[in-house]
This record gives structure tokens, sequence and C-alpha cells, in this order.
């Protein structure tokens, strides 16, 4: 009987600290919400020279972290900083779209951002999306499809549309354990889906979350002050990641 009321015990113990862990999560993201600086309008970043005649058109979709959540400034955010390293390396004034929404999901970008593509003529699209749709817990097939979809509609957009994988994020500070781990299988799980998804598209992949793994999980400076979202800082690193690896 004793060994049946402690096994009761531990068990309730682990079940109320999941649960609290669980709600830490959001509670602290709540506490600590960064804003989202996004407007949503052009931005003409100059070439260097002023007698140039190249320009270009980026549109970045996604979530978020396309939208600039945790930095306080939209010149801080990854899709502004990227734009201003395209100008400078390439000479060109660059003209940034950002469509970036916070809380977006794939039928979110479906729905409401790819159909706004065709009419902006961009040069180079990004897409980084699917950190939603794995909190929610959306369904593989659902995941897939959506993916497909999106690429399939802005196939006649561009001819330079890159494909983010998802980062990993949530330090401990916000994710308790199992949380961080559970977390980072889920993201890998979801990377996975992604690349199934639009395996023989033409697409370019850039793996975000094998470049910043290692810094997401040990640098206390790459978040913002929720916990979740990058700090300025690590957008900023990840503009240079971006770079190096675009497809254009």
């Amino acid at each position: 009987m004793k060994y049946l009321i402690l096994f009761l015990v531990v068990t309730a113990g682990l079940i109320l600290y999941l649960n609290r862990s669980y709600a830490h999560i959001f509670s602290f993201l709540n506490a600590n919400n960064p804003g989202t600086p996004t407007t949503h309008m052009s931005i003409v970043i100059p070439a260097p020279s002023p007698t140039s005649s190249s320009r270009l058109k980026y549109v970045a979709l996604g979530d978020s972290l396309t939208a600039g959540a945790g930095a306080a400034t939209e010149a801080e955010s990854y899709p502004y900083r990227l734009a201003k390293l395209l100008a400078e390396k390439r000479g060109a004034e660059v003209i940034l779209e950002n469509l970036g929404q916070p809380g977006a999901t794939t039928i979110n970008v479906l729905n409401q951002q790819v159909p706004l593509v065709a009419a902006l003529h961009p040069d180079i699209v990004t897409l980084l999306i699917g950190v939603n749709d794995l909190h929610n817990q959306m369904p593989s097939d659902l995941f897939k499809k959506n993916l497909t979809a999106i690429v399939d509609g802005l196939s006649s957009s561009t001819k330079h549309l890159n494909i983010i994988t998802i980062p990993y994020l949530g330090n401990s500070s916000a994710f308790m354990p199992p949380y961080q781990t559970y977390y980072d299988l889920q993201t890998k799980r979801y990377n996975d889906l992604l690349r199934e998804a639009l395996s023989g598209k033409k697409v370019s992949f850039i793996d975000l979350y094998s470049l910043t793994r290692e810094q997401a999980f040990d640098d206390a400076g790459y978040y913002s002050p929720d916990g979740f979202h990058p700090s300025a800082e690590t957008y900023n690193f990840w503009s240079k990641l971006l770079y190096d690896h675009l497809n254009y």
C-alpha cells in the first residue's frame, strides 16, 4: 500500500511540475512581450553610389520573426538588415516589402501574404514560417499541404525563392525541462516535414536551424527579454548568415 501511495504522490508531483513548467512558457512570454516594430510600408534603401541605376525588390514573408519581434525598431529586423546588406554588397537600391505578421501560420501566409506578392514583382523572396504551426501542433499533412500551396502560389512571382528553416528558439529562462528538449525535437521534425513537402520544388533552402542552434542554446544575449524572440544583435547575426547563403 505504501508503494502505491508513493507512486501516486510522485505521479501527482510530476503532473504538477509539467503543468506549471508548461504554463511558465506563456506567462514568461506575456510578461516580457517585446512588441513588433514592422510597419508594413515599402522601405527604400539607397544604393551606395548615387549614380547606380541598379535596383531590386526584396519581399519577406513569415511570422513575428520576420516582423522583427524582439527588436526595438524595424531597422533592427533581419529583413531590413538583409536588404541593407544587399544594397551595400550589390551596389543597388533595394526596396523592402516586409509582409511578416506576428502569430502567422502557414495558413495565414497562404491566404494573406502570398496573394500580395505577384503585384510587388519581387526579385528575391524569403519565407520563414512554421514556429506557430509547431506550437499549435498543426497536423503534418496539413503543414506540408500548406507549404506546397505557398510555393506553388509564389512560383510565377520570383525565380529566387529562399526557404528558411525554423530556428531553435526558447532558452531556459522561458523553457524549463523537459520542454526545451521537446521543442527542439519538434523543430527538427517540422523542418524535416518542410523539406519533404518542398522536395523537387524550385526553391533554395537556408538551414538557419543548423547555423544557429549552438548559439540559441548557449548565448544569453541571443534572446530579447521574452526569452523566445531573438534580440536585435541576433537578427543582425541572422542577416549575415542569410546573405551568405542567399540564392540570388
